[in-house]
This record gives structure tokens, C-alpha cells and sequence, in this order.
């Protein structure tokens, strides 16, 4: 028998800083995927903030909180979507070694009271748990290859007592780029029944080649199945509230998704934000060969949003936040990045002003989808207005600063896990302004500072910073950060209108990762 291939959504993100998504908002997605999304046939529920996941896994399910599982599971089922449960179990080396058998069965009674509901199909994630840097990070750890043969045999001891059961697996290390001591084990020994979760080269993998799966393939050995988990278009973890990604299911090649045994979306925090990526997604899967993001994105556009879609279309595409996969200024921003004269830039901003207009006039809908995706997204509208309060002001000469400074927010949640992200973002900063020579002695100064910090706890040290350093290291960002935004503005200070505003959505691409 041929086995299944999986299209769909991996809720598997982190919520914070917002709540995880509600049941109602759960449910309400997966209407909208019913219904408007025929092409999608996978739901997989692995919220990592759900505490029964990920923090209390080894805790049984209350039954106010097994109710909800179980009504998300029964919509799934009727609707004929396939319905796959992760658990994100602790893994303390030394007592699994002491007593496996015991590992082993609390993970057992806790799919077993899922299976009571009617779930039958699992996956075990060991990835975002602590020793998890360990292989991620590649450091030379002699257990690496014992945690390997561990991970298979706790799969293949599942697969053995969970009969007409399938399951997955995501590993610590979910890239596959090098054969690993850990990978090595792992393969040798885990059934060929498990599929893995695999995210591409990276994290955030813009664009899946063959080549690249080939040589994931060939580091897994001939035959391993894989699963593609898309990191986009989620915002989670580093990202800060208010970052969103707005466009189309980022595709690979119909040559490569041949050889995949499917391909999951990992969504935003933002519930209903998510609509086009899920719409698109079901495109794409309907005719893959001539599928264009662009295209795709301005038909969920035009299906929800009516005669005015061209105005929300625009406005959505030019400031949803840069990623991975729209890493360049889109529409507005795009041409604002090009203007050479006074006259295109007051026609470019009447443009964008009406765009604006048009929207306000149409907010008031019954469309509950289109409602939903607009409360969701309020952000992006606040954020356009702001900025073309920003450019106005700046053609007629009047005072900018004030809505600058609003607008002007560092794109990483200052936490020490996300060291290397503040390192990358501080670093473009600094060179944007040394390469304007605009930098000054103190922000050279406090960018050494950081440095410094970076260089000290890099790779899985950065989760053994000191309560001391990580003091400094925000003291020294906020510092840095007061400094850079009035070096550029004093950059600004005597350039023309055309050249200020095309150095502020300059700074705004470089202001992010």
C-alpha cells in the first residue's frame, strides 16, 4: 500500500509574547482550511506553550484540557484531515540510562490517553528541550552517539506497542547537513516506518533545491522519508509582537516535493494572520507546475477583499515585515527605495494616501473571514499610516521625529537566547551608518561593548550567561540603540526629501533579519 503523503499545518510554535492560540481561534482555522483550502489534508497539534506538550509532558491530560483536544480531533476527523499529536518529552540522560523501562511507559500512558479520544497517529519531538544544543550546536560530546541509538529505540519501541499507529520524529538536530555521530546512530538504527521532520539547511531555509535534498538524503542514508517543515511564515521566538509576514505559500520546486513525503506550514502567533499562507499553500498543491507566489497571493487578495483588493494587496505586501523569503522592499517601500525626483515622490505618496483611504471606507464587512484577518493585522495599517505620516511630513517640511522614534523598534526580543540574533541585528546597524560615515565615538564604543558579550558566550554559552553580563548587555542595547537612531537622524539632517526618505526604508530593510 502506498503510504500517505502529508499537505498541510504544524501548529508547533512558541506563543510568547502572546497566549497560545485559543481553541475557538484553532477551530476557526481549520474551518477556514475546510472550506477554502481543499488541497491541504494534514492538521499536526504541537503547540510548544501547550504545558501538556512540552513543560508538564509527562503529566496526564485534565479533562477540561482533553476535551479541547478532543473536539479539535473530532472536527479533523469528520473532515477527513489527518490528525497527528506531538510530544516534546524531557530527555535526562543519566535517569534514562538508569531506568529506560520507566521513560518509556510514562510516555506510553500518555498516548494512550490520547488514544482513548480516537487520536492514533504521533510524533515525538526532541527539539527546543536543553540537551538539545548539545547536538544542534555540534559540540564533541561522547554521548552523542548513545542519545542516537536511545531516540530509535524509544520510536521503535512506540511503533511496537502502538499497533495501526504511525509516527514521526523530530530530532535535536532537524537540518541533516553533516553525518554526525548522533546522526550516524540514529539512522542505524530507527525503522524506516518513522518519517523525520526536516526544515531544509537551516532554520529558515528560503528556497528547498534538489541538491540540497539530495544531500540531506545522502547524510541520511537511501530510503529515509521526510517530511518538509516549512519555518515560514512563523514569527515566533526572537521575533518581537507586531512582526508579521504577509505572502504566499514559499514553494519548493514540484520536482522536489515529489521526493518528500510531504510539506507542513508552521504559522504565526497571529492566528487568522495565516489565511494567505493557507490559501496559497492549497494553490499550490491544486497546480503546482504553474503556480506563482505573487499571483497566488493576489488571489486570496481578490477572494476575500472584493473590489478593493488592489489598496489592501499593496498596503499588506509593503509592510509586512522582511524574512527569509521577502527579504527585499515590496510595492510602496520598493518604490519609495527608487525615487528621483519630488514630483514621482508626492505621486507615489497621493497613491499611497488613497490606498489608505480606501481601506478605512471598507473595514466595515460581514465577511467574517476577511474581518478576522483585519483585526489580526491592525498592526500593518497603524504601521503604513505611521510611515506616511513620516514621508508627508518630511515633503512639506514640518516636524517627522516624533513618529519616527514610535516606529523606530529593535526587531528582537532583547532575552539572552537570542544573543546572536541582537549580535547580527546591532552589527548591520553599525555598518549602514560606518559605511555613511556617520557613526560617532560612543556608538563605536558601545558596539565594542556588545561585541564583546557576543564573543564571550557564543554557540550554547550564551544560555550560561551571567545575571551580571546579561545586565550589561542590555544596558549597553539600549544605549546603542539611542545613540545609532540620532546618528542617523543627524545623517539625514542634510540630505534632500527624495534621499532622507530613501535612507529611512533603507535603515527599515537593515532594521531586521
Amino acid at each position: 500500500m502506498r503510504q500517505k503523503k502529508y499537505f498541510g499545518v504544524v501548529e508547533g510554535f512558541f506563543s510568547a509574547p502572546r497566549k497560545m492560540w485559543s481553541n475557538d481561534e484553532r477551530i476557526n482555522l481549520l474551518k477556514f482550511i475546510i472550506k477554502h483550502c481543499p488541497n491541504l489534508n494534514t492538521y499536526f497539534y504541537c503547540p510548544k506553550d501547550d504545558p501538556f506538550v512540552r513543560i508538564k509532558w509527562s503529566r496526564l491530560y485534565s479533562k477540561q484540557a482533553l476535551d479541547s483536544v478532543k473536539k479539535v480531533f473530532n472536527l479533523c476527523h469528520k473532515a477527513k484531515l489527518a490528525f497527528i499529536y506531538g510530544l516534546n518529552p524531557d530527555f535526562d540522560l543519566a535517569k534514562i540510562k538508569k531506568d529506560y523501562p520507566a521513560y518509556l511507559k510514562t510516555i506510553t500512558k500518555k498516548l494512550n490517553q490520547l488514544k482513548q479520544i480516537g487520536i492514533k497517529d504521533f510524533c515525538i519531538l526532541y527539539d527546543d528541550i536543553p540537551f538539545a544544543y548539545n547536538v544542534t550546536e555540534k559540540a564533541k560530546e561522547e554521548n552523542d552517539n548513545y542519545i542516537g541509538q536511545i531516540h530509535a529505540r524509544v520510536l521503535n519501541d512506540l511503533l511496537k506497542n502502538f499497533k495501526n499507529s504511525k509516527f514521526w520524529l523530530c530530532p535535536p538536530d532537524y537540518f541533516f547537513q553533516e553525518k554526525t555521530p548522533y546522526l550516524k546512530a540514529l539512522c542505524a538504527n530507527l525503522s524506516r516506518e518513522i518519517l523525520l521532520l526536516w526544515t531544509g539547511h537551516k532554520i529558515f531555509t528560503p528556497f528547498i533545491s534538489r541538491r540540497l535534498l539530495q544531500k540531506t538524503q545522502t547524510n541520511l542514508n537511501p530510503g529515509r522519508k521526510l517530511i518538509w517543515w516549512d519555518n515560514y511564515p512563523v514569527n515566533d521566538c526572537e521575533h518581537i509582537k507586531g512582526t508579521f509576514h504577509i505572502g504566499a505559500f514559499n514553494h519548493p520546486k514540484p520536482s522536489v516535493l515529489k521526493n518528500l513525503q510531504g510539506a507542513l506550514i508552521n504559522p504565526m502567533r497571529e492566528a487568522y494572520a495565516n489565511y494567505p499562507a493557507f490559501y496559497t499553500a492549497s494553490l499550490f498543491m491544486e497546480n503546482q507546475q504553474k503556480y506563482n507566489r505573487e499571483q497566488a497571493l493576489k488571489a486570496f487578495f481578490k477572494k476575500f477583499f472584493g473590489s478593493n483588493w488592489e489598496s489592501f494587496f499593496r498596503i499588506y505586501t509593503s509592510f509586512s515585515n522582511k524574512n527569509c523569503v521577502d527579504n527585499e522592499p515590496r510595492e510602496y517601500m520598493k518604490k519609495l527605495s527608487k525615487i528621483n525626483s519630488k514630483k514621482e515622490l508626492a505621486k507615489i505618496l497621493a497613491s499611497f494616501k488613497k490606498d489608505l483611504e480606501t481601506i478605512d471606507n471598507d473595514k466595515k464587512t460581514k465577511n467574517k473571514t476577511k474581518q478576522n484577518f483585519l483585526k489580526e493585522t491592525n498592526y500593518i495599517l497603524k504601521k503604513a499610516k505611521i510611515y506616511l505620516k513620516i514621508f508627508e511630513a518630511i515633503l512639506n517640511q514640518t516636524e517627522w521625529e516624533k513618529a519616527f522614534i514610535e516606529l523606530d523598534k529593535f526587531p528582537v526580543t532583547a532575552r539572552k537566547e537570542f544573543l546572536t540574533k541582537i549580535y547580527d541585528v546591532t552589527t548591520k546597524k553599525f555598518k549602514f551608518l560606518t559605511r555613511k560615515k556617520a557613526e560617532s565615538l560612543k556608538l563605536k564604543h558601545t558596539y565594542r561593548s556588545i561585541k564583546k558579550i557576543y564573543a564571550k558566550y557564543q554557540g550554547i554559552s550564551r544560555l550560561k550567561i551571567t545575571p551580571k553580563d546579561n545586565e550589561i548587555l542590555l544596558n549597553q542595547l539600549e544605549d546603542f540603540l539611542k545613540t545609532e537612531r540620532n546618528c542617523f537622524k543627524k545623517h539625514l539632517k542634510d540630505l534632500s526629501k527624495t534621499q532622507k526618505i530613501k535612507e529611512i526604508v533603507k535603515r527599515s530593510f537593515i532594521n531586521v533579519y
